[in-house]
């Protein structure tokens, strides 16, 4: 399984062809929603596993409205999360 070596993707913005284990503890919401939003179609999402906080600590310390706004692709999904 190849590691990358450097963050050539501008903010995170990697767009992923295969399954991929991400390694995302303590990141910040911008971050996840940069890997979401560059993987935003049912074939590339189903590649996305996401090691991470809690993605509803997100959705609860911010408003609907906020969270929509700042990071939709988030406000979209934390109704599928499961942990």
């Amino acid at each position: 399984m190849p590691v990358l070596a450097e963050n050539n993707a501008s903010e995170g913005r990697y767009p992923l062809d295969s399954p991929t284990l991400l390694w995302m503890p303590h990141c910040d919401l911008d971050l996840y929603e940069s890997i979401l939003a560059a993987n935003w179609t049912r074939e590339q999402l189903s590649y996305v596993i996401l090691v991470s906080n809690r993605l509803g600590d997100y959705a609860d310390s911010n408003s609907r409205q906020k969270l929509e706004t700042r990071a939709p692709c988030l406000a979209r999904v934390r109704e599928y999360r499961t942990v």
